[in-house]
C-alpha cells in the first residue's frame, strides 16, 4: 500500500489533526502529515507543533499564496478538517473536506459546526451523520467520497449531535484516507462521476 502525504487545512482547536496523528501512530496508517495550514490564530496549531509539524499561516483571501504553499509542500492531497473559510478551488492540490452532516443536507455557506447541529436539531431529523467529498468551486457540493450515519434520539441538543458525530469523524476520515492510499477509491475517478 502505498503511503498517502496530506498537508491538513484547521481553523479550530484541531481535534480532527489531533485524532488523525493519534491514529497514524497507534495503528501504523500509510499516512504522512507534512504540515498543518492555519488563517489564524488557533489551538491547532499548538497540537502541530507538539508534533513536530511545521505551520503555515495564509491569509484565507490570498488564493496565490495558498496555492503556492500547497506546491511547495507537495502533497498528495490537502484535507479540510475544520477550515471554516472557502478553499480556493480549483487548486494545484485534490482536496477534501469533511462536512458535520449528510450532504446534501445542511450544506453550504455558514453551515459548519454548531451551526450544522442546531439546524439538524431543529428540523428534528432522526439520522445525522458526517461527510467527506472533493472539494470543488461550489461550497459543499462535490463528489462524495464517503458517509457515515449516527442515530439521534428526541430531545438530543445540537452539543450532543455534535459529539456524536465527531465520533464518527473520528472513525470515517482515517478509514477514507486509508481507502484513498490503498487505491479502493479515487478523487480523479470521482471528480470524473465514476463510482
Amino acid at each position: 500500500m502505498n503511503q498517502l502525504s496530506i498537508v491538513v487545512f484547521a481553523s479550530g482547536r484541531g481535534r480532527t489533526l489531533q485524532n488523525l496523528l493519534e491514529r497514524i501512530q497507534k495503528e501504523s496508517l500509510p499516512l504522512e502529515v507534512r504540515a498543518l495550514v492555519v488563517h489564524r490564530a488557533c489551538a491547532a496549531e499548538q497540537i502541530a507543533t507538539s508534533h513536530g509539524l511545521p505551520v503555515h499561516r495564509i491569509d484565507a483571501e490570498d488564493h496565490e499564496g495558498c496555492h503556492q504553499v500547497l506546491q511547495s509542500l507537495a502533497p498528495d492531497l490537502a484535507v479540510l478538517a475544520g477550515w471554516i473559510r472557502p478553499f480556493p478551488a480549483p487548486s494545484p492540490i485534490p482536496a477534501i473536506n469533511i462536512h458535520p452532516s449528510l450532504l446534501p443536507k445542511f450544506g453550504g455557506k455558514g453551515m459548519y459546526g454548531k451551526h450544522v447541529h442546531a439546524a439538524v436539531v431543529a428540523a428534528k431529523e432522526k439520522v445525522s451523520g458526517c461527510t467527506i467529498h472533493v472539494v470543488t468551486e461550489q461550497y459543499d457540493q462535490g463528489p462524495v467520497l464517503a458517509q457515515m450515519e449516527v442515530s439521534l434520539e428526541a430531545g438530543d441538543s445540537a452539543e450532543i449531535v455534535g459529539n456524536r458525530v465527531f465520533e464518527a469523524e473520528c472513525e470515517l476520515l482515517p478509514n477514507t484516507l486509508v481507502a484513498l492510499a490503498s487505491g479502493q477509491i479515487s478523487i480523479t475517478e470521482m471528480k470524473r462521476g465514476i463510482r
